[in-house]
């Protein structure tokens, strides 16, 4: 069986769903089956695709729904049926498959609720979406999902245990809802997505490196390991990592400041994740280069590329703003830089140079423009 993992380089936002979508193509191209595996983080997802002109924002379903090929939730996964039963609205006429894992985490109403009051929550960094309640809400009642829980009396059974963790009021409307989403949501449990006979599987990760609970930039980091951490070593060995950078630096919400302002027109670029009033505003700037090292170093690399014979790839997605603007910017100890670019020739010659720093070997350079999902 195939494996390939989709990281991003640095606080999210970088490309994820169109590398994805790509690998997934690239996959059905060759006569494979794909599914794919999210196998950290939850709803908080926005990774946007584009088919044939086609526009979509995964949240929950892996970024290969458009081309038909399946979603496995993993274990370490926080599912919340509202926001998947929500999603699958938009998706119904492709009839999109979804297999869930019976540990994974589920989020609430009540999570949510939680976690839109909770001020330390809102500075350190929230998408509003319950992640982080749910996460501490299970480390602290060791509780175990009921998956499958179509029955609904666990249903409103479960969500009276959560509104007892926080010492809510019962919220019919919104159990209600939940309860619906669970009933109505299509999918099917399984113990592992190995299990199920596809040839290939695409683990789509979910944010950044530096979002990562241990080894990011804290108290600004996400309650999930956004690294190669969830994953176990039948699935890492002489496996193909994807690490995903824009041509420019992203950070949406608190932490992370752009040492300088980003020169560069992005209308009509898909960038879909900018309203979000708990997570704050989003900030770009130029690429910088010393925060892709400090990814590289924190969450040692170099150690899983030698141990299980990794092959990473860099992937840089907004090219083509490069080639309408004829240059590249970017940030390398402190300093801003600028240097002319011509043709993706001399893009690719140039990150090339730039990552000769990071420490870990690259197997390949692709570049992509902002819309579809086609690498170079």
């Amino acid at each position: 069986m195939r494996h390939s993992v989709v990281l991003g380089f640095a606080f999210g936002d970088e490309g994820k769903g169109v590398t994805t979508q790509w690998l997934c193509q690239q996959s059905l191209t060759h006569g494979r089956h794909p599914m794919v595996v999210r196998f950290n983080g939850g709803a908080q997802a926005a990774h946007t695709i584009v088919l044939h002109g086609e526009e979509h924002i995964c949240s929950t379903y892996g970024s290969g729904v458009l081309l038909g090929v399946p979603t496995f939730l993993d274990k370490a996964f926080f599912f919340d049926p509202i926001c998947a039963y929500n999603e699958y609205l938009a998706l119904a006429a492709r009839e999109p498959a979804l297999w869930v894992h019976p540990d994974c985490r589920v989020v609430t109403p009540y999570d949510v609720l939680a976690g839109r009051s909770n001020q330390q929550v809102l500075r350190h960094g929230s998408c509003g979406k319950g992640i982080f309640q749910t996460f501490k809400r299970f480390n602290s009642q060791a509780l175990r999902p009921l998956l499958p829980f179509k029955d609904e009396d666990k249903v409103f059974q479960y969500l009276k245990q959560a509104r007892a963790y926080y010492g809510f009021e019962c919220e019919p409307e919104l159990e209600a809802l939940f309860a619906e989403a669970v009933r109505e949501l299509p999918f099917r449990v399984a113990a592992g997505p190995e299990v199920l006979g596809y040839d290939e599987l695409v683990f789509e990760g979910a944010q950044g490196l530096l979002l990562d609970m241990d080894y990011g930039f804290f108290p600004h980091v996400t309650p999930s390991h956004t690294g190669l951490d969830n994953l176990d070593e039948g699935s890492l060995r002489k496996t193909d990592v994807y690490l995903v950078t824009r041509t420019y630096t992203t950070r949406h919400g608190n932490g992370y400041e752009p040492t300088y302002p980003l020169s560069w027109d992005l209308t009509g670029k898909h960038e879909s994740n900018v309203g979000n009033p708990y997570q704050g505003r989003f900030k770009t700037g130029p690429l910088d280069v010393n925060l892709l090292y400090k990814a590289v170093q924190r969450h040692h690399l170099d150690v899983w590329q030698t141990k299980y014979d990794l092959q990473y790839h860099l992937m840089v997605t907004h090219g083509d703003l490069v080639l309408q603007n004829g240059y590249l910017e970017y940030v390398f100890n402190k300093r801003l830089h600028r240097t002319v670019i011509r043709d993706l020739a001399g893009l690719k010659q140039l990150l090339v140079t730039l990552m000769e720093g990071a420490g870990v070997r690259f197997q390949s350079i692709k570049v992509n423009d902002s819309v579809e999902s086609a690498y170079h």
